[in-house]
């Protein structure tokens, strides 16, 4: 597989994970929508800022591809304009949070010096940066509900709990896998010598 394919089939399976979380947020928190597409709870918001953290650019890219699928067909199906502006600042938001937390707290590219600490800044980083750029689109576009400010507020607590619930959900369920995999390279150690 060259460069360009595995890029291409990151921001694919991004692009497919954020409309899978799209869904399951659709029916898990429906009762905590504010106004079409902004929620009290938004686990897409996780994966978001995960898939950024974890793949910079092409997960950026990825985003932008599933967030268009979701504007174009369900958000805004009447308003190209305002469909397209909303995928670009839905990729945009957690891309500059990215670039954001690179700089100033040295993220290394493998993610090992990603304490819980900088998950959480990562965390709030991103809810500021997506929040604020939707409330400048709020402007060109005309505001969701009934007042720009309540919306956008709304859309950062939303963003950072769903963006906790994923990203924290993630950290445990892969502290349990590397703890199964050293207990079962233990067993499958003890077994090797008492075979012997």
């Amino acid at each position: 597989m060259n460069f360009y394919q595995l890029h291409w089939r990151i921001a694919i399976g991004t692009a497919l994970a954020f409309l899978i979380f799209t869904g399951l947020n659709h029916l898990i928190f429906q009762a905590f929508e504010h106004v079409r597409g902004i929620d009290w709870v938004y686990l897409p918001a996780g994966i978001r800022l995960l898939c950024t953290l974890l793949f910079g650019l092409t997960g950026a890219i990825g985003l932008f591809l599933g967030s268009c699928v979701v504007t174009f067909f369900y958000y805004f199906p009447d308003d190209p304009a305002r469909a397209m502006v909303g995928s670009l600042v839905s990729a945009l938001g957690p891309y500059i949070a990215y670039l954001l937390a690179q700089k100033t707290m040295r993220l290394r590219p493998t993610l090992s010096n990603l304490t819980a600490a900088k998950l959480l800044a990562c965390a709030w980083l991103y809810a500021m940066c997506n929040a604020t750029l939707h409330l400048i689109s709020f402007q060109f576009f005309g505001k969701p509900g009934t007042d720009p400010w309540h919306s956008t507020l709304i859309m950062f607590l939303g963003d950072l709990s769903g963006t906790l619930i994923i990203v924290y959900l993630s950290k445990h369920i892969l502290s349990a896998s590397r703890r199964y995999r050293r207990i079962r390279r233990r067993v499958h150690h003890h077994q090797s010598r008492t075979w012997r």
